[in-house]
């Protein structure tokens, strides 16, 4: 698992697994948001499994899963509505972490100065294009 801080309050992940979960609740995570749709890869970790374990643990978990095309002002938006809503700190996941990221990025253009998401965009190794089209 590579959790990527990007602030007090939420963090990105690649795909995680069922034992990850364990270590999330260590960790202090109250809360996991998938991004990555279940048949996208049904050798990965399915969300009702993922959600089956973190509520052992007194996780909350939601689903807003976003197709890799699907990443919009609009879907970014409902991210942040979700997020608002979820307790905190929330690690958000979906399969290589370049989605939640780039929805993370959408919502937090109207709630951070630009320079901040640009620079949380370069510490995750998003390229100067990508980096461009989210922050623009």
């Amino acid at each position: 698992m590579k959790l990527k801080k990007l602030s007090d309050t939420v963090t990105i992940s690649e795909q995680l697994t069922e034992t990850d979960v364990m270590q999330l609740h260590a960790l202090g995570y109250r809360a996991i948001l998938c991004n990555r749709p279940d048949e996208e890869c049904t050798q990965l970790a399915q969300f009702a499994d993922i959600k089956s374990n973190a509520e052992e643990y007194g996780i909350q978990c939601r689903y807003y899963p976003i197709a890799p095309t699907g990443v919009s002002r609009q879907t970014a938006k409902q991210f942040g509505e979700i997020l608002s809503e979820l307790p905190k700190p929330v690690v958000a996941y979906c399969r290589s972490g370049k989605r939640s990221i780039s929805l993370w990025a959408l919502w937090a253009k109207s709630h951070l100065p630009d320079s901040e998401v640009k620079l949380k965009l370069q510490e995750f190794g998003m390229d100067k294009d990508s980096i461009a089209a989210l922050v623009s």
